[in-house]
């Protein structure tokens, strides 16, 4: 299958996916220019191959969740195990992720607006990826997030500091903007255990100075207190 277009269309009160995209090997295939409201999910595309220039393209859709029924039960964008996909100038809110992806290879995430997410924005998965000039904000947990063996760049996006950017997935990092700020705040990366054995992984959690002030509270890193009383971090 080539040179599909799913085009302004427009999606009401859809219970699964409004989009789905399994197995296509070629390129050319463009989703664009939609809207939907109220709708569990927009886009699930699984082993979609590109071909060099030909991509899978997902840009200029507008997706949002104005009432409860739907609301943060699944991500706006899911894609996996694909490669050669673009997927730009989109908007998203109140939807669990904005865009998901895990497994997928040179992709390229630009320009997209994401808000209200219950967890996260972007969140990125095992992915070789460029996520450039996105606006993600107002997320329950991270606005951006990539996780275990990721590659790529992450840099010009802005967010805002209820969590931040978190990059576990070890991409290359540039600069970002702190929306309300001129650039990006500089951060300490702090290294902890999540339990009191020594074989513990250590992980990782970002704290910001120079920004807005916020409170890094053990709970919010998974510390248990039960049976005792966290006192104060000593950097």
């Amino acid at each position: 299958n080539t040179g599909i277009k799913i085009t302004n269309n427009t999606f009401r009160n859809v219970k699964k996916n409004c989009v789905n995209k399994f197995y296509y090997q070629v390129g050319g295939i463009e989703v664009s220019g939609n809207q939907a409201t109220d709708v569990r999910r927009f886009l699930c595309a699984q082993d979609i191959k590109g071909s060099g220039d030909a991509k899978y393209v997902t840009h200029s859709n507008t997706v949002q969740n104005t009432g409860e029924a739907y609301k943060g039960q699944d991500d706006a964008f899911l894609v996996l195990n694909s490669s050669d996909v673009a997927i730009d100038k989109n908007k998203a809110e109140g939807f669990l992720n904005g865009i998901h992806m895990n497994g997928n290879r040179n992709t390229a995430v630009t320009d997209n607006t994401l808000s209200g997410m219950t967890e996260i924005g972007i969140k990125v998965v095992s992915c070789a990826a460029d996520i450039t000039g996105n606006t993600a904000t107002d997320c329950g947990q991270y606005n951006i997030a990539t996780y275990k063996g990721c590659s790529g760049k992450l840099e010009n996006n802005t967010y805002d500091l209820n969590y931040g950017i978190l990059d576990d997935g070890g991409m290359k990092r540039g600069n970002n903007t702190l929306a309300g700020h001129d650039k990006e705040p500089d951060y300490f990366l702090i290294y902890y255990h999540e339990t009191d054995t020594a074989e513990a992984s250590p992980k990782t959690a970002e704290a910001y100075f120079g920004g807005e002030n916020f409170l890094l509270r053990a709970e919010e890193l998974g510390f248990s207190t039960e049976g005792r009383r966290f006192l104060v971090w000593n950097i």
